[in-house]
């Protein structure tokens, strides 16, 4: 069984139907016409005061345009909920916001998407974009939130109150609700931009129940029987209308008989809460009506929404559908879902009356009902309902069988948040005697990248397997036996990756494979995370074999996600090898496949970030930008943290390059957040890493919090780093090269970058070998041994420029333009590096150096030429004056000389003010 395509029902955005049982209430509406001029009008009031009829009367009076959306408590998700609200403002201007639409519903790569950042997450950078296009619609409207006491998701009430902040002034924006949302109520009233119309305003006054129960329901009541109506149901619209249908009988065909003295009697009698009038009046509502329909009613009151067919399952009758259309007929509050009338809803008022009596009258029928719905829910794939009155039955066995068979589909397909509900809703005992509901629990956490939640799960799937299989057959394994244990040595084997133990993972993923079968998804998870710990062993060639393997046993049995799961798994292997073209092309492949799927898929996501990151590092940041976005956005939705942690580090490089620090520490944040979410301790080693490694980038440059990540992170250059950690350690080079540059006599990186070298070369690992071959370059430089250093970036050089690498390159600033500077003047891979020095002039703006005529010699050029203000400080510099004495000599600060000698060193391209004058003169600078 699948999940159903999620879909827009076009009934929530129409406005509800005119009524002929209603009381103008000329009043209000007027109230709500003035108060358009403000932001935000809210009617709050509970249950049965007529919210909704009043907003829809005073549209159909006003003419105003008017984007309605009617919501419910599945609305919480904030991509359901704004797909709704833009697809309600398209019916007030056609097409407006229709690509925002479009990337809610399917992220698209930057060609197709809307341009709006992740900085601070999808939802609000989806709110600049939308309000934009509002702008653009040309006249006043209204847009009514009807039953907004549904909605309890803080994420939406967050963005909402930003759109009505923010909203154009032709948008007014109305609120229903049965309490007050949690916006920011108090500063729009003191602003003088609330309008507000609560429960004492709502209420009927006696001129108005008269105006209803006489006019309307022709009913005919003396004065005071109205005065005593009105004051019993306390002007309570909903009351009156039941006190009313509870009437008609009583009332002969000439109304002037109503004054007698059964009907005073009646009205006299009504006393106390509401809910005691409201339980009198269903009585004598409910009691009018034939036994048959009594029993429908009841039997149907467990039900959301009916249509003809399921109300036969749950009521063992075959009368459904004529049923309700009889029950609409008498408007015996039912509504109608659609124009044909297909599903049909109870109103919530009378809906919560019969459930109540049902619990009252048949309490021994209600867990029967409940089996009923699901039964029918189930055989038309909606596991969503049924699982839903499987709950409420508290038939864990059913609920149980519904997870299993839907779980391993569910976890991959973007709905492991779902089914982690409602595994915690089934008690311990439903897991006793069913391994695979277990396995399904462990699958969802991971796929969600809850680590250490899952051996727990593992250990409650081995007990209940023990306690299924006889103790004789476990150790000589039943064929029951054998797939759960080889599942539950997949799994873990991938804790076991996570903890950066790869040997642990090879040795479960051999053993259980020496016994399954070829064709089988159990197959295809061993050979997966087999490959996964041969690459953080450094084994590349056996891990392409298991991928491979993996890749054929998916195909064999037939799992589209998991087909792209191996892709993607082959495709990070050839970025490791530094195959960057044929990676982008499976990762491609990916997301061809995924842009015919709604939900957001596991393997989507992470091509996503992979593609968009190959994209960063080619330099195309417009396009990487839009893919990273897609792929966060898709991977928060689906709850794969890890992947959107790898998103929101690469969006950060991005904003780092553009200069844009803040942006850069709030995404760093970001990735830190969702790294802590996964618990795994090596993904929060890496963002910090990462994060220090933002500080040293040239546009965003800051040593200080780059040394204190070093000294924090107790990493050491004398350590022998394995590869799983090489990050933090290329990481720990570059401040060790940052820091010498500011002060002579700091350790070297070199040893600790040999000995990287030789680990990654011996793996065929291309691509890191290019980063580390730059680092070490750098390190040459620093020393100023300008030969090895070109030595060790031809080397880098050689093998970056058939893949196109850029950002390696140009990540490392003046530094390395200098080096690339010195390569193009002795022609090395001078078209590659010319290519990549015009990239860096366009990107930092610098101007040729003085020694740029100089280059065709042989001479060193400088990355950048030096400001007036800095060759006056390397003339004190010559001139053998300290910085203090500098900075008395120029009337400025001791921090500012340092931050001009800084920037000297590094166009200088040297680690000493003794080099940087004899660099200086070597120029013809001084």
């Amino acid at each position: 069984m699948v999940a159903p395509a999620d879909s827009l029902l076009t009934t929530k955005l129409q406005i509800p139907r005119e009524r002929r049982d209603i009381v103008s209430r000329p009043r209000l509406t007027e109230r709500l016409s003035a108060g358009i001029q403000r932001k935000l009008t809210l009617c709050s009031a509970p249950i049965g005061f007529g919210k909704t009829t009043l907003l829809s009367e005073w549209i159909r009076e006003s003419g105003l345009p008017a984007a309605w959306v009617s919501l419910d408590a599945g609305d919480n998700d904030p991509l359901r909920f704004f797909s709704y609200l833009i697809a309600a403002l398209q019916t007030v201007q056609a097409g407006v916001a229709q690509d925002l639409l479009a990337w809610l519903r399917a992220p698209q790569p930057s060609s197709q998407a809307p341009r709006v950042g992740a900085e601070v997450g999808w939802l609000d950078a989806l709110l600049p974009p939308l309000i934009n296009a509002v702008a653009t619609i040309p006249f006043t409207f209204v847009v009514i939130l009807d039953d907004y006491h549904t909605i309890e998701a803080q994420p939406i009430h967050d963005a909402l109150a930003t759109l009505i902040e923010r909203a154009p002034s032709q948008m007014h924006i109305v609120i229903a609700s049965r309490s007050d949302p949690p916006l920011p109520l108090a500063r729009l009233r003191a602003r003088r931009q609330l309008n507000e119309l609560r429960e004492n305003e709502l209420k009927c006054t006696v001129e108005e129940a008269a105006t209803l129960l006489n006019q309307v329901m022709r009913l005919g009541l003396a004065a005071e029987d109205v005065r005593t109506l009105a004051a019993r149901t306390e002007g309570w619209i909903a009351g009156l209308h039941l006190a009313a249908l509870a009437l008609r009988p009583l009332v002969p065909a000439q109304p002037a008989a109503a004054a007698r003295p059964e009907v005073h009697d009646f009205i006299k009698s009504f006393a106390g809460s509401h809910r005691y009038v409201l339980d009198y009046l269903v009585d004598e509502v409910f009691s009018r009506q034939p036994p048959q329909t009594q029993s429908f009613l009841l039997q149907t009151a467990i039900l959301d929404t009916m249509t003809g067919g399921l109300c036969d399952a749950v009521t063992g009758r075959s009368d459904g559908q004529a049923t309700l259309e009889k029950l609409e007929r008498a408007h015996l509050f039912l509504a109608p879902l659609d124009g044909e009338r297909r599903w049909y809803r109870y109103h919530a008022l009378f809906l919560d009356l019969l459930r109540d009596r049902l619990a009252q009258t048949m309490p021994d029928q209600v867990t029967e009902l409940h089996r009923r719905a699901c039964e029918w829910y189930a055989r038309h794939d909606r596991v969503y309902d049924a699982m839903r009155h499987a709950l409420a039955a508290r038939d864990f066995e059913r609920a149980g069988s519904l997870v299993e068979e839907a779980g391993p589909i569910m976890a991959m397909s973007g709905e492991a948040a779902t089914l982690l509900r409602w595994m915690d809703a089934l008690p311990s005992h439903a897991f006793q005697l069913r391994p695979r509901l277990s396995l399904s629990y462990a699958w969802a956490l991971f796929v969600t990248c809850n680590m250490e939640a899952i051996e727990p799960r593992l250990q409650d799937a081995h007990h209940a397997l023990t306690a299924q299989v006889p103790s004789d057959q476990t150790q000589n394994p039943a064929a029951a036996y054998v797939p759960v244990m080889n599942e539950i040595a997949a799994l873990r084997a991938f804790i076991a990756v996570s903890r950066g133990d790869p040997q642990t993972a090879i040795e479960l993923c051999l053993q259980a494979l020496s016994h399954t079968p070829e064709r089988s998804l159990t197959r295809c998870g061993l050979c997966s995370v087999l490959g996964d710990a041969y690459v953080q062993a450094d084994r590349l060639v056996e891990a392409n074999r298991a991928y491979q393997e993996a890749a054929l046993a998916s195909q064999a049995v037939g799992n589209p996600v998991l087909v792209r799961v191996i892709t993607n798994d082959v495709a990070r292997l050839r970025v490791a090898q530094g195959r960057l073209h044929e990676a982008a092309r499976l990762y491609r492949e990916v997301l061809d496949w995924g842009s015919g799927q709604r939900a957001p898929l596991y393997p989507v996501g992470q091509a996503y970030v992979a593609l968009g990151d190959l994209l960063r590092e080619w330099n195309d940041l417009a396009a990487a930008e839009g893919h990273l976005r897609a792929g966060m956005e898709h991977s928060e939705r689906g709850g794969y943290a890890r992947f959107a942690m790898l998103a929101a580090l690469a969006l950060a490089q991005i904003r780092a390059v553009q200069g844009d620090a803040a942006a850069a520490a709030e995404l760093g944040r970001r990735a830190e957040q969702l790294a802590a979410k996964t618990g795994v301790a090596a993904f929060a080693a890496l963002v910090a890493a990462r994060r220090a490694r933002l500080h040293l980038m040239p546009a965003v440059f800051q040593l200080a919090p780059a040394l204190q990540w070093l000294q924090a992170s107790g990493l050491h250059p004398d350590d022998r780093p394995a590869a799983a950690a090489e990050t933090e350690y290329l990481t720990l080079a570059r401040a060790l090269n940052a820091r010498r540059r500011e002060m002579a006599g700091s350790p070297s990186p070199r040893p600790l970058l040999s000995r990287l070298l030789h680990v990654a070369e011996r793996a065929g690992r291309v691509r890191s070998v290019v980063e580390i071959g730059c680092l070490t370059a750098l390190a040459w430089q620093v020393e100023g041994d300008a030969a090895r250093a070109l030595v060790a970036l031809e080397r880098a050089l050689a093998l970056a420029e058939p893949e196109g690498y850029m950002r390696l390159f140009l990540d490392e600033g003046p530094p390395m333009a200098g080096l690339l500077r010195l390569a193009v003047g002795r022609n090395v891979h001078r078209e590659y590096v010319t290519r990549l020095l015009d990239t860096y002039s366009t990107e930092t703006g610098a101007a040729p150096s003085v020694a740029t005529a100089a280059v065709g010699a042989g001479r060193p050029a400088l990355a950048e030429p030096l400001t007036e203000r800095e060759l006056e400080v390397l003339r004190l510099l010559a001139a053998g004056l300290s910085n203090a004495e500098i900075a008395a000599h120029l009337v400025v600060s001791l921090s500012t000389v340092k931050t001009h000698a800084r920037s000297i060193f590094g166009k200088l391209n040297v680690a000493s003010r003794t080099q940087a004058v004899a660099r200086g003169r070597e120029f013809n600078l001084l």
